[in-house]
């Protein structure tokens, strides 16, 4: 097969009887576009038309290495990270919130335990609260603690 040159006209490209799909055509259509100004030129290196010819012969994406797939890829893990930092701050968000809860469910269950030592219903709640909890709460509260609660104190911390 006879292939005819391919022509610039007014920077354009005619490709006449070239066989397309190859990748000496594609190399050589590439080449062209690097030669006179064009968009693709002007925002491209040597360096850049050296990697897109070796990715067309290994059958590489073309702009694989260069530095549009760099800047890509740049701009993909920046809205990544953008994404990961709001997740974040849901996350800590979610975790103040979760926090303050805790808090105030401690707070309610000390309420709770020191409203039953004071009203004589201390042995209801040794049904639900260990032994641990109640001197604990005794302890933090300033009361006085029996005798059998003592020694209670004396051997968790013997233990």
């Amino acid at each position: 097969m006879t292939a005819k040159k391919t022509t610039t006209t007014n920077n354009r490209i005619s490709h006449g009887d070239y066989e397309t799909g190859t990748k000496n055509y594609e190399i050589g259509l590439l080449e062209k576009l690097f030669s006179f100004d064009s968009y693709l030129a002007d925002s491209m290196t040597e360096d850049d038309l050296r990697i897109m010819k070796n990715n067309i012969n290994n059958d590489f994406p073309i702009f694989m290495g260069t530095s549009i797939d760099q800047a890509g890829r740049i701009e993909r893990l920046q809205g990544l990270n953008v994404e990961l930092e709001a997740e974040i701050k849901s996350r800590e968000t979610r975790i103040l919130d979760l926090e303050v809860e805790a808090a105030k469910l401690r707070t309610e269950k000390r309420q709770i335990l020191h409203q039953a030592i004071t009203s004589g219903y201390g042995q209801i709640f040794e049904e639900f609260y260990t032994p641990e909890e109640i001197l604990k709460l005794k302890i933090e509260e300033g009361f006085e603690l029996s005798d059998e609660e003592k020694k209670t104190l004396i051997y968790l911390i013997e233990q």
